[in-house]
């Protein structure tokens, strides 16, 4: 048995993950008996601000609704069945379609970094931005997908963060879309992050980095540090080329984006991938593998280096 006092103070006190362990229910389940008794919550990016140490707000318990249940314990011990008191359709407690505050804050420091030359990735000043690689024609797509990635985390009562002082913890990222032929070198110098971006589900720790495939490309030399598509200017669809010209190739970036779920202890490598794309679900469909992995991965004894990719 627990009153709404004591669920009050407990999911005040630590993550809803925790506190559903428990209680022995699900996350989902927790709001639930929340809303019956009519008990606030922390609510989207919580933990992540109090973790940052931004200062956060609680607000208080407020007096019990009038034949609403005071109390919630399992099964049959249950005083007053919860059900009739949620709200239809919950689901965790956290708005599909919120905004995360990694990718919010994110948005502002790449949007406030210096301008990148055409083709290449965005750089950010400030050292608190989540682990991604893309260029400025990409960029948005790429804040959507990990704002629904870490919304659909948090809901789940997984806690996802910037966190300071982990260095040389993220391995290089290859980024080319398929081995190049014309270009030199089988791995582009990608900005590796001075603080990782860490999904911790269960007492497993998953390193996250999204990349924006490149690929090689013949290009040609128009003047004013500019290239075009070579096939392009064929085509008649480019600017003509003015002045001293030539053709090479080079990488360019694909507007593709790729998921990396990586290990955090460089003792047992192992790796994930995600090729990103539309499909209403696929978020979904990530974080169930994320939460296998996660299972799976305590029970890997020695230090194996797994390669999985992933097209879902």
């Amino acid at each position: 048995m627990i009153t709404r006092e004591e669920l009050y103070r407990l999911v005040w006190a630590m993550p809803v993950r925790r506190v559903a362990k428990q209680l022995g229910v699900s996350n989902v389940y927790v709001a639930r008996i929340c809303d019956a008794l009519d008990v606030p919550k922390p609510g989207l990016g919580w933990w992540t601000r109090k973790r940052a140490g931004i200062d956060v707000g609680q607000p208080p318990l407020p007096p019990a609704k009038s034949g609403h249940p005071t109390s919630w314990a399992r099964g049959r011990l249950a005083p007053m069945p919860i059900w009739q008191f949620t709200k239809p359709g919950h689901s965790s407690g956290v708005a599909g379609d919120g905004v995360h505050p990694l990718s919010e804050i994110s948005g502002a420091i790449f949007a406030f970094g210096p301008p990148p030359p055409r083709g290449t990735c965005l750089v950010p000043r400030l050292p608190r931005a989540i682990d991604l690689t893309t260029s400025d024609r990409t960029f948005a797509q790429a804040i959507r997908f990990a704002n629904r990635l870490f919304v659909e985390l948090e809901e789940r009562g997984h806690q996802v963060s910037v966190i300071a002082g982990r260095k040389g913890v993220r391995p290089a990222v290859d980024v080319w879309e398929r081995p190049p032929t014309h270009v030199e070198g089988s791995e582009f110098p990608v900005r590796v992050p001075r603080w990782p971006t860490i999904a911790t589900i269960g007492d497993v720790e998953i390193g996250l980095a999204i990349v924006e495939n490149h690929v090689e490309r013949e290009m040609q030399y128009i003047g004013n540090g500019e290239y075009r598509s070579v096939a392009a200017l064929r085509r008649g669809r480019e600017s003509e080329v003015a002045g001293i010209s030539w053709m090479e190739w080079r990488m360019v970036p694909s507007g593709k984006l790729r998921l990396v779920a990586y290990s955090p202890a460089p003792s047992r490598p192992w790796r994930f991938h995600w090729q990103v794309n539309s499909r209403k679900g696929q978020v979904s469909d990530i974080v169930d593998d994320l939460e296998k992995a996660a299972k799976m991965l305590p029970c890997m004894h020695s230090a194996p280096t797994v390669f999985i990719q992933q097209t879902v």
